[in-house]
């Protein structure tokens, strides 16, 4: 994290993803396909633990303290 940031730029991003999810979820709530709203809720839930583990993983420095690791740690943990 850094910490010269100002709140502003954390809040916005924060702001910005839940609003990237929610449009996400009106859509796929909103597909004409019968299977793709039967899984909604799935993929809802999917998408929000990725979503948490990807911010937990951030905010404990996994991808600042190993800037050298080939493949990028963000593709490692891509995979899930």
């Amino acid at each position: 994290m850094i910490s010269s940031l100002p709140l502003f730029i954390s809040v916005a991003f924060v702001g910005i993803t839940l609003l990237t999810f929610a449009i996400f979820m009106w859509i796929v709530r909103g597909s004409s396909n019968q299977h793709t709203n039967a899984q909604a809720n799935k993929i809802a839930l999917s998408l929000f633990v990725w979503i948490l583990v990807q911010g937990g993983l951030g905010w404990v420095g996994v991808y600042r303290d190993y800037p050298d690791l080939l493949p990028p740690a963000i593709f490692l943990f891509g995979v899930l």
